[in-house]
């Protein structure tokens, strides 16, 4: 399973939000959330069909899923902001038509 490529958050080092737009930021929480759903399936087949289970493991694939899930909250959340932005900005370009 290759992970998603990881892509700079809008404005985290560069300062330049425009690298990344609302389509991309959703796609990207699509790909973490398809890795995350995979994972968990995938911890659920072995606990299901081990004899014994490795604790450190487990705890190191549930730590994992929950990054993946963490990282889909983030680009949502950028995601959300971008789209509010963006709509803030139609409002005062219509306004200042009016």
């Amino acid at each position: 399973m290759n992970a998603p490529k990881v892509r700079k958050e809008p404005g985290a080092d560069t300062g330049n939000e425009s690298e990344t737009n609302t389509r991309e930021l959703l796609n990207e929480v699509t790909e973490w959330l398809q890795y995350a759903c995979g994972m968990t399936d995938l911890m659920a087949e072995l606990v299901y069909e081990a004899e014994t289970l490795d604790c450190r493991r487990m705890a190191l694939a549930f730590q994992t899923i929950g990054a993946l899930l963490e990282r889909s909250v983030t680009c949502t959340k950028r995601a959300h902001e971008r789209v509010v932005w963006e709509q803030a900005q139609q409002w005062v370009e219509t306004s200042a038509t009016h």
